[in-house]
């Protein structure tokens, strides 16, 4: 090794290697891993030398260096893996063998192979993985164990992994047989065995299984329980007299002295004599001598079961029934079946074979020790052929399914895949017998590694004992002298768990201070495995079983030592000599002192006596070399023939996954092979033990005969012999891929299979055919009979049995059960089987109601799917009795409801009638006046809602008249007590001129024969049109809208708040419910009475009577709580995250409604205690027989004789026949005495009824979390929700309605518009029909038009208008036509609009309205060429049109509408509001105003003018100052004040600063100021404060020429016109919100830069400008800005300013900064847009700011 005291070549680091650090170790290894393919041979003693540092390195509390002796041991095992050999290596235990493990796999990864490290357990792999971690991670390797639960284990993507056999094993069956790549493709490279003579000597013919569970395998319980007490029933009969053994047949006792008594019935002649029996006669009939018990039993057995239980009578039925398919493996595994329950009683005992653990959840369970090897506890192991089951029925406990093996892997099998890289290495290589069989098998070689330190062991000499107390006394005085008075530790290594124990509480008996010093570590999966982890001190004890035997390092202290070393008692002998050195080898370990013994106890039951423990120990080595013989010459054999089956059965497997992939027939064909496995096996077995060979030949032909029958059935549903893969596949059709056809095919099949195990398909199919059509229900219904007789009858009859039994088995023995009145965990498992099948039924019942009902009524059916947890809650559910349940095919419940037939004519009707109603109520809005408008929008309104109503009824298939007129009574009432007469009256007259005017078309049609429906009626109707539409589209949208939120997100937020109401109300309910004693008497009496959910069913209809909807018995409850989550919303909490019921009020209030509801809940339920008593029982349960006096009679006399309490409910003791006679009513008794003897048996037993309560609790929970949730949904969710839905519909149409309208505005504008030409038009037609009756009456209305005050001033205004030369429009043609008494027909560009006054009263005039597309003024012009109109003026076009056709003046008519107008003031008043809503509008077409020639209407439509008159009409709003008009007053004050410099009085009164007037009107008069402040109201407030301000600052600079100035003199001239022209605009100019000017910059250049731009200067007045120029250097702003400010004021020098959130930003921030320096705030401010870089400068930290920014120096 001089290699290790120099640096590496392969990879210098420029040290020795002895000298290496972890990461000079990690730097080679990475390089090495790289480059092995490279690596010499001088390279690989460098490896060994770095390995040897690493293991130096990775230990930083114990550093040491791999002995000599490893170093060799490593060697010697690379010397065979590089000449391509398998060894194993015998290294004396003590000696290191992890370390020279750890070594070897090292140096193989890395040269890129994968090493599999295999130990004899998982907790061994993993203590080895987490010791050698570190050294591996310097090696740059990766490290991991493989017991893990995963599917997929990416452990086996590591360079070295750590594993028990079972679990490598097991990992090979998940990734190559299951398919799950479990493995990751890791490849068998190479194996690397701990204590290689535990698995390939000891557990040689041993082999892994997966097991599957069988569909209907759990239905064999009912027989292993049978089986299990017959065999108990039938031993008890047996005894031994006189050396012989005998079965007695007839029932006895024994007495005390043994006699045995028959206890027979006296047997009497016919005359009623007694008939003496003799002595010999009862033993020649009473009892049947035999020869072996066992046999005796097993023949018994076999022919109760076949002949008895199974066999059919005359009507076809059973005793017992089990699945068909199981027939034929249940003959087969009877006499396994018979021997597994024979060793269950006799041979296996807990704390020795196996122990009974709990789990997680509470359930106990049967755990195998492998007490006999290793001591490991095999938590995943169960022992076939029922003896797990009957261990199970023998304590009691869950009875679990037996299991199938038909996936496995032999040790042989497993090792065999890594060919000649296979090593190992152990204490002990065993014989010469042992060391052939290994090498037969794998093909490897020995080497025996000699020890580097002579060992310092004492074998104490062996002792045999002949008796318990021998041997516990013996072992007790040595462990207590070696530990107490030699001041040694001592490992005591047990067979068993129940002897350590014995031990253990020996020693503690004999000395209780050794206590403390005694640990126990006889289990492998709890705290114990801790008990050799810490170094053993003087005086203390290990007391173990075999787990500490082998592969322990148990540690000593150096007092230990000194003392004489640990010292190990072995108190049984071991299995052979290797288990028994490996027993040794704990001590003594590594040259250390140390001694053992063994303290043996003499077998009992042994037919051989042995002397001697050297007579002993010579049988075992003699039963050693036996069973290696059997092991060599049969088993092994076995395991050949069983691998190469098993090889063949995964390649037809495959097979038929490549033919068709279908999971169910490839799990049939998996149970197939299980069964053939199983017989093939057994007849062989058989046939092997007689002959000592198996017959190969005949299982390859029974295999080919196998396979052939796959491949056929495989073809077709005849692969499925067990009837429930059908039902699954015929759920996944049902549930997945809702093919409902073909579904039903397979569970007809399932159910022709087996007629009485399929109730789940029968249930199933009974779905399926509804679903897939409703005619189906009458073969529904005979399904749900067939089913629901098989439950009643054959199902919970089994069940029954089973409970029957296991109250007649004793507990046993063995158990330390001591709670008599605690029903078992099996008693338990059944009772909550029968109540599932029960729940089935009931759910059954309610299903074939349903279907009843709807066959009568030849309704439709609804079905709805409940998975069978959601009728089950959370707290004490059993979910392993449900999960069992499932398992039968039955996930869940189908709640079916009927459905009516869908009401075609009545929900058409409703649709016709809403249209007739939206029709009529449009019409009323578009063709009446206002007043009108809210009828008709009722009428819309309900119009839409019925065409909804309709469409939603047409898809539910549900619709009522009744609710439908209740509905529409309430909403009409509703309108008209809300609209009034007024729109009543317009509603009539608006109909009666609908009317009219459809008579009037239609005659006027019939004579003119033109079209005379107009544009203004069309348009009309478009309106109605566009009204309903636009109605049906906004209540549609808000329907589903209202529909989507209810169905997810008001549905997420209801099961939100349902889940969490039941989340908190749960254990309330739970604990009211468990502790309720009227509950419990009810459940107690439906248990004896047979009458499952009795209870459960008055509980819900209790609770439904309390919670019912119409009660508001807890509505202060639900609206407490409503308020607290409008809290929480309001606080900002998001809906679906919402918790509703925190901590706080809404919890307490929660509560509160708790409290107030089981106060009545209990007071309800104790009513129903009168349903408990005896009286009403017995006559309720058979009213045929018993009526209620008798009943109560029959109680009377129970009580009194102290049978029944007071209260008539309880039996207080047990009705013997014998004892109690019922006078007159004798026939009745033993009806009386069953029923109430079952009562008392339920009542005594003080059973829990954990499934039944767990029914009425999630009953209840639900119940009241869904009362809750409503509530919550009535009275705030759904209304809040709904009403924000509307809300932000209605704002979206009409946002979406502004955007999308046109220049005739928006659709409701335009119906207002509408309202208001009605208005205008309806009191025009009126005025029109009053003067033309006045005139064909010859009256004459009197003359208003001198009287001015008579007439309203509007309409004199709009009197002189026309006088005065205003547009022709609406107005005046109606009272030019009324005067005129002729219609006037208006066109439209042309084509006919509308007639004004009645068309039959003469020909009509005629005009054409040329519209302005604007809104302009329009242009009146003739409707045919012929006419000349003569123009007199531009706004006279329409007056010219009609002198042109009247002979009259255009100023005639002028005077003439005057006059008329004057005349008819009431009707012009009445238009007055319609006709100014009209003019606001700005739209000179709405009235027809016309009046400039047509080239003056067109405009041309370009940007910049649609800009500037978007800008103009803004700017010139009446609201707002005028800034046209200050402009002007500002230039005739500059006038003024240049006129007032000129005169005289300058030199003495002189008024300066121009330049602030100059400045102000080039702002005024600035079109992009303009353009700024039009777009932003805040901006121009702002912009018009300034000017305010700035002709204050004006005033204040003049202050002296204004207050010293003459009057009438031109200075005086001056100050009157400007002080009135400045309070003018003051008093009109609105207010500014920001006034104060923020920087947009914290740091600015001290130099004006840009003021010489074009854009500057145009802000600049001259004398500002020039002193920026004269500056020598580039003006600053602390200097020449300064100054500017100073000199001029703040009305000057320009800042340029811009809106950001509220704030008035500066952009030129240097000219802010310079009236800063000045000491004044800015009035001459710039409205602008920013730029994006201005925007941007907003992001920066502390921007916008006060404070005054930092100047740039340079």
């Amino acid at each position: 090794m001089l290699t290790y005291n120099f640096d590496s070549k392969f990879y210098s680091v420029d040290k020795p290697i002895n000298h290496w650090d972890e990461n000079d170790v990690k730097k080679w290894s990475a390089y090495y891993k790289e480059n092995s393919k490279q690596a010499s041979e001088q390279s690989t003693y460098e490896l060994i030398c770095v390995v040897k540092r690493a293991i130096f390195l990775h230990n930083e509390k114990q550093q040491f260096e791999p002995r000599t002796i490893q170093i060799l041991s490593l060697l010697l095992m690379l010397n065979a893996s590089n000449a391509n050999i398998s060894r194993l290596a015998q290294i004396k235990t003590g000696e290191g063998k992890s370390v020279i493990i750890s070594m070897f796999a090292a140096i193989k990864a890395l040269n890129g192979h994968k090493v599999d490290i295999v130990t004899t357990s998982s907790l061994l792999a993993k203590r080895d993985a987490e010791n050698k971690h570190r050294f591996y991670e310097m090696l740059n390797l990766t490290v991991a164990e493989n017991s893990s639960l995963s599917t997929k284990k990416a452990c086996y993507q590591n360079d070295i992994v750590y594993g028990s056999v079972n679990d490598f094993q097991f990992d090979v069956l998940k990734d190559e047989y299951s398919l799950l790549g479990t493995r990751c493709q890791r490849k068998f490279d190479i194996a690397i065995v701990d204590e290689v003579d535990s698995m390939l000597i000891d557990d040689n013919s041993k082999i892994c299984r997966l097991s599957n569970k069988i569909p209907a395998m759990d239905e064999l319980k009912v027989l292993l329980t049978v089986i299990w007490q017959e065999l108990n029933r039938t031993y008890d009969k047996i005894v031994r007299i006189n050396d012989k053994i005998y079965c007695i047949t007839a029932p006895f006792r024994m007495d005390e002295t043994g006699e045995i008594i028959l206890l027979k019935p006296e047997k009497t002649s016919e005359n009623g004599d007694k008939i003496i029996v003799t002595d010999d006669e009862s033993d020649e009939n009473d009892f049947q001598e035999i020869d072996n018990p066992y046999e005796f039993i097993e023949n018994h057995i076999r022919n109760y079961v076949e002949n008895h239980l199974l066999k059919p009578n005359e009507k076809n039925e059973c005793l017992l029934n089990i699945p068909k398919h199981l027939m034929s493996f249940v003959k087969q595994q009877l006499n396994n079946w018979t021997f597994s329950a024979w060793q269950a009683k006799f041979s296996y005992n807990e704390n020795i074979d196996y122990l009974i653990t709990n789990s997680k959840d509470g359930i106990q369970s049967i755990t195998p020790i492998d007490y006999k090897n290793t001591g490991i506890i095999q938590m995943n192991t169960s022992w076939p052929d029922g003896l797990h089951q009957f261990l199970q029925i023998k304590h009691k406990l869950r009875i679990t399914a037996e299991s199938l093996t038909t996936n496995f892997l032999s040790n042989i099998a497993y090792f065999s895949r890594y060919g000649n890289n296979l090593f190992g290495l152990t204490g002990t290589l065993g014989s010469k017998e042992d060391q052939h069989l290994i090498r037969d098998i794998y093909n490897v070689d020995f080497v025996i590694i000699p020890p580097y330190k002579y060992t310092q062991f004492i074998a104490y000499p062996d002792k045999l004992c002949k008796n318990d107390e021998e041997w516990l006394n013996e072992c007790t005085i040595s462990i207590y002298n070696d530990a107490k008075l030699n001041q040694r530790a001592v490992l005591v290594i047990c067979e068993t768990k129940s002897n350590a124990s014995k031990i253990y509480e020996k020693l503690i008996e004999k000395d209780g201070q050794l206590k403390k010093q005694i640990k126990l570590y006889t289990r492998s999966d709890n705290e114990e495995q801790n008990a050799i982890n810490n170094e053993l001190d003087c005086g203390q004890i290990i007391v173990a079983t075999n787990l500490a035997g082998r592969g322990t390092d148990i540690a000593t202290t150096h007092q230990v030592e000194k003392n004489g070393g640990l010292h190990v008692l072995v108190t049984f002998l071991p299995l052979n000599t290797r288990v028994e050195h490996q027993a040794f080898g704990r001590t003594s370990r590594q040259g250390k002192r140390g001694t053992a013994q063994l303290t043996v106890l003499a077998s009992a039951n042994s037919e051989t006596k042995y002397d001697n423990i050297t007579q002993l120990k010579q049988y075992r080595d003699e039963q050693e070399k036996r069973i290696i013989y059997h092991a060599r010459n049969i088993e092994l054999k076995r395991i050949e023939i069983r691998d190469k089956l098993f090889n063949k059965f995964c390649y037809l497997r495959q097979k038929l996954r490549e033919q068709e992939n279908d999971k169910y027939k490839l799990d049939s064909v998996e149970e197939l092979w299980g069964f053939w496995l199983k017989t093939a096996f057994a007849d062989e077995y058989v046939t092997a033990n007689k002959s000592n060979n198996f017959d190969e030949t005949l299982l390859d032909t029974k295999f080919k005969e196998f396979t052939s029958k796959i491949l056929v059935d495989y073809n077709s549903n005849a692969i499925f012999q067990n009837p429930f893969y059908l039902i699954l596949k015929a759920n996944e059709y049902i549930f997945e891929k809702k093919q409902y056809e073909e579904a039903i095919v397979f569970l007809r099949e399932a159910i022709k299979s087996d007629p009485v195990f399929t109730v789940s398909a029968r249930y199933n199919l009974a779905y399926a055919l509804i679903k897939q059509n409703n005619a189906n229900k009458t073969e529904a219904k005979s399904e749900l009979d067939a089913a629901l007789m098989i439950i009643d009858e054959i199902l919970i009859a089994q069940q029954q049995t089973m409970i029957i039994s296991f109250q007649t088995i004793p507990s046993n023995t063995d158990t330390n059960t001591t709670d008599t009145s605690r029903k078992s965990d099996v008693e338990d498992q059944i009772m909550n089987r029968i109540n599932l099948l029960c729940l089935c039924k009931n759910q059954m019942e309610q299903a074939k109601a349903t279907v009843d009902d709807a066959e009568t009524k030849d309704n439709t059916i609804r079905i709805e799917y409940k998975k069978l947890d959601e009728f089950f809650s959370d707290t004490n559910k059993p979910t392993l009795d449900i999960n069992e349940f499932k398992e039968s095919g039955i996930l869940g419940f189908f709640q079916l409801t009927v459905k009516p037939p869908t009401p075609w004519l009545s929900i058409i009707a409703v649709g016709l009638i809403g249209i007739a109603q939206a029709v009529a109520g449009a019409a009323l809005i578009a063709f009446s006046a206002s007043a009108a408008s809210p009828i008709g929008t009722m009428l819309l309104t309900e119009g839409i809602g019925d065409m909804i109503t309709a469409i939603k009824s047409a898809i539910t298939g549900e619709f009522s008249w009744k609710e439908y007129a209740i509905q529409k009574a309430i909403s009409v009432a509703i309108t008209v007590s809300t609209c009034g007469m007024a729109a009543l009256k317009e509603t009539g007259r608006a109909a009666k001129s609908t009317f009219q005017g459809c008579a009037t078309i239609v005659k006027s049609a019939t004579i003119g024969g033109k079209q005379l429906v107009g544009q203004f009626t069309k348009e009309g109707w478009v309106l109605v049109g566009k009204q309903i539409g636009q109605a049906f589209i906004k209540a549609g949208t808000k329907e589903i809208l209202k529909t989507v939120l209810d169905k997810t997100v008001l549905s997420q937020l209801s099961q939100r708040i349902n889940k969490e109401i039941c989340e908190r109300i749960q254990q309330r309910v739970n604990d009211e419910i468990n502790s309720n004693e009227t509950i419990n008497d009810y459940l107690a009496v439906d248990a004896g009475l047979c009458r499952p959910n009795t209870c459960h069913n008055e509980v819900q209809n209790l609770v439904h009577r309390i919670l019912h909807p119409q009660s508001n018995r807890f509505v202060d409850a639900a609206i407490s709580i409503v308020k607290g989550i409008i809290s929480q919303l309001t606080n900002g909490k998001s809906a679906y995250g919402l918790q509703v019921f925190t901590a706080g009020k809404c919890l307490a209030d929660l509560m509160k409604f708790l409290d107030g509801f089981f106060v009545e809940f209990k007071r309800d339920l104790d009513k129903l205690r009168d349903k408990l008593k005896i009286n009403h029982l017995l006559h309720k349960n058979n009213p045929n027989s018993i009526d209620e006096r008798t009943a109560k009679e029959i109680t009377e006399q129970l009580k009194k004789e102290k049978y029944i309490e007071k209260d008539n409910i309880k039996v207080i003791k047990r009705l013997d026949l014998s004892a109690i006679t019922l006078k007159e009513y004798k026939k009745h008794e033993t009806y009386v005495i069953h029923i109430c003897n079952n009562i008392y048996n339920e009542t005594t037993n003080h059973l829990k009824y954990g499934l039944e309560k767990n029914l009425i609790i999630k009953t209840l929970t639900d119940q009241l979390s869904t009362y809750m949730t409503n509530r919550l949904n009535a009275e705030l969710i759904n209304p809040v929700v709904h009403r924000g839905v509307d809300l932000t519909v209605d704002h979206l149409s009409r946002s979406i309605e502004a955007a999308c309208a046109g220049s005739m505005g928006t659709l409701q504008e335009q119906i207002r518009n509408r309202q208001a030409q009605n208005d205008v038009i309806r009191s025009g037609t009126d005025m029109w029909k009053h003067t033309n009756e006045e005139r064909k009456n010859g009256t004459q209305r009197a003359d208003n038009s001198g009287d001015a005050q008579s007439i309203d001033p509007n309409v004199e205004k709009l009197a002189q208008n026309v006088e005065n030369g205003a547009p022709g429009d609406l107005n005046y043609i109606m009272a030019v036509s009324a005067k005129l008494g002729r219609p006037v027909q208006i066109f439209r560009n042309g084509a006919y609009d509308m007639t004004i006054g009645d068309m039959n009263a003469g020909e009509p005039l005629k005009l054409d309205f040329g519209e302005n597309k604007t809104g302009g003024i329009g242009h009146y012009t003739s409707v045919d060429g012929n006419t000349v109109v003569i123009p007199t003026g531009d706004k006279n076009c329409c007056f010219d049109t009609l002198s042109a056709q009247t002979n009259l003046s255009s100023a005639e008519l002028r005077q003439m509408a005057a006059d008329v107008i004057r005349e008819n003031s009431d009707s012009y008043a009445k238009m007055m509001p319609s006709i100014h809503y009209l003019v606001e509008q700005r739209n000179q077409n709405l009235l027809y105003v016309g009046g400039k020639n047509a080239s003056t209407n067109l405009n041309q439509k370009n940007t910049l003018a649609a800009r500037a008159t978007r800008v103009d009409k803004i700017l010139r709003d009446p609201r707002l100052p005028s800034k046209e008009k200050l402009s002007d007053e500002l230039d005739k004050l500059i006038e003024k004040y240049e006129e007032h410099n000129k005169s005289s009085e300058n030199n003495t009164n002189q008024i300066k600063d121009q330049m602030i007037l100059q400045a102000l009107k080039a702002d005024l008069n600035d079109p992009s100021i303009s353009n700024v402040i039009a777009s932003n109201r805040a901006l121009r407030n702002a912009f018009y404060d300034s000017v305010s301000r700035r002709l204050e600052d004006f005033r204040q600079r003049n202050n002296s020429a204004f207050t010293q100035r003459v009057h009438h003199t031109s200075a005086d001239d001056f100050a009157e016109q400007f002080n009135t022209m400045a309070s003018k605009w003051k008093n009109t100019a609105p207010c500014a919100t920001p006034t104060e000017v923020w920087f947009s910059q914290g740091c600015i250049n001290a130099e004006f830069t840009g003021f010489r731009t074009s854009e500057a200067q145009s802000y600049l007045p001259q004398d500002v400008s020039d002193i920026l120029k004269s500056s020598k250097m580039p003006p600053r702003v602390d200097t020449e800005g300064k100054q500017i400010v100073e000199q001029f004021g703040p009305s000057v020098l320009p800042v340029k300013v811009f809106i950001y959130k509220g704030k008035l930003i500066a952009i030129n921030n240097r000219g802010q900064t310079a009236h800063r320096y000045a000491g004044y705030d800015p009035n001459r401010i710039i409205p602008s847009i920013p730029t994006k870089e201005e925007l941007d400068r907003l992001e920066k930290k502390g921007i916008p700011s006060r404070q005054l920014p930092k100047i740039d120096k340079n």
